[in-house]
Order: C-alpha cells, then sequence, then structure tokens
C-alpha cells in the first residue's frame, strides 16, 4: 500500500523515535558497563568529554531581565494531525520542533505508538 507522504512521515517519526530510544538504551548499559563492548565490527568506549558551558543564571536579575538581551526566534514545524473519523490506531499526532529531536506523540504510551506503526505498515 502507497503512504501518503502526511503518513510517510508519521512512519518515519515512529521509526525515528523507536531507534532513538533503542540508542539511548544501548548507550546507557555501555555507561554503565553492563554490555558487551567488543562487537563483530566495532568496539564501543566510553569516554569522558569537556566542554564549557555558559551558565546564564549566575548573571544578575538585571541583566537577565533586560528585554535587550532577548530576541524572539521563530521555527517552521510540520504538525500531523489525525483525520477525523479515521481509526486512532492509524492516525497520530506528532509535534516535531525543526533542528533538534523533540518529536512527541500526544496522549500514547510506547505500546500504542507500536500498535501505530505495525497497523500503518
Amino acid at each position: 500500500m502507497d503512504l501518503s507522504p502526511a503518513d510517510e512521515l508519521a512512519q518515519i517519526r515512529a521509526e525515528m523515535q523507536k531507534l532513538q530510544l533503542r540508542k539511548t538504551e544501548l548507550e546507557c548499559g555501555f555507561k554503565r558497563g553492563e554490555l558487551e563492548v567488543l562487537g563483530r565490527y566495532v568496539q564501543a568506549e566510553v569516554q569522558l568529554e569537556e566542554k564549557q558551558v555558559f551558565v546564564k543564571e549566575l548573571l544578575p536579575d538585571a541583566v537577565l531581565n533586560d528585554p535587550q538581551h532577548w530576541r524572539t526566534d521563530f521555527t517552521d514545524v510540520v504538525v500531523l494531525r489525525p483525520i477525523v473519523g479515521v481509526s486512532p490506531h492509524k492516525a497520530r499526532q506528532i509535534t516535531c520542533q525543526t533542528g533538534s529531536f523533540t518529536d512527541k506523540i500526544a496522549a500514547q504510551s510506547r505500546n500504542s505508538v507500536d500498535r501505530a506503526q505495525a497497523e500503518i505498515s
């Protein structure tokens, strides 16, 4: 069955969410020392990286509350909304923040996303 571009995007986002979750699970396992690091093709290694972080909370309130130090940014987002009359398992509301990995599946647990994904496929 050919998917419309909107349905394909919903399917891709669901797959990306599952992959991101699995990636996080594996990375946490390596960091906790619970997983075998030697694979057939690669070896996982946990390294400590150092980076400088600007702590804006340490600035005086006079600076933090001064409007001249703030700006409003606008971001294009693609919002997928359920179609009225379509089975809720086939339609999901997904909001994607462009430029970051903050896909949010509205009011659905991981299991319901998996069920919806299986029905779309």
